[in-house]
């Protein structure tokens, strides 16, 4: 009789436990969609600066990038900083998915 008491005791004890718990919060989906950025500057030493880049909602602004050493465009999940974050200008003229003279 002993185990059933103990038993339902300790039943008892795990559903209160459960009932006064709160339910885990759900956590906060970041944004997936992909935004274009240009670059506004004119010297190369302006790339790692996210105030000489735009952002821009037509895509046939950017185009006629051609080749040279400025980076042009971008493309990118998170924010122009976070792109930036650690990069020196080369860097992100290299990373750039466009680039421009």
């Amino acid at each position: 009789m002993k185990k059933y008491i103990f038993s339902l005791a300790v039943l008892v004890v795990a559903v209160a436990a459960v009932a006064f718990t709160n339910p885990a919060e759900p956590t906060p989906v970041e944004e997936t969609a992909a935004t274009l950025y240009r670059f506004t500057g004119n010297q190369l030493s302006q790339a790692n600066d996210p105030e000489h880049w735009a952002v821009v909602q037509d895509p046939e602004e950017v185009e006629g990038c051609e080749e040279g050493t400025l980076p042009c465009s971008v493309m990118i999940n998170t924010s122009i900083e976070t792109w930036l974050s650690g990069k020196t200008p080369e860097d992100a003229a290299d990373d750039a998915d466009t680039r421009r003279n």
